[in-house]
């Protein structure tokens, strides 16, 4: 249960603040962050909120950009074992992944 707020900047003027609130199990987090001109494709201002919990086992996330395009993710750890599975979707990439990890 907190709060926690980063943040950064470089050289050629580019900044980012991240801000998280945690409660209860449920976690609401948003990244502002304005990249310099020249920088990449996503170069200006960009805005990512993303609102998580975990029910029974299962990590649910639902995620908006500042184009107000939608992602949705699950995942599922397999015990003690270090396997996860995991299915998400992104509108902005218009698909998904599912698949599976293993660590150990």
């Amino acid at each position: 249960n907190g709060m926690s707020v980063a943040i950064a900047t470089d050289s050629d003027g580019a900044w980012a603040m991240s801000l998280g609130y945690e409660l209860l199990g449920f976690a609401a987090s948003s990244t502002i962050e304005n990249i310099a001109k020249g920088g990449g494709a996503k170069a200006g201002l960009n805005i990512d909120t993303s609102l998580s919990t975990s029910l029974n086992g299962v990590g649910i996330s639902v995620g908006l950009d500042e184009d107000l395009a939608w992602s949705i993710g699950a995942s599922y750890a397999m015990g003690g074992s270090g396997l996860n599975i995991y299915a998400n979707y992104s509108q902005a990439d218009e698909g998904g992944k599912i698949g599976a990890s293993m660590s150990f």
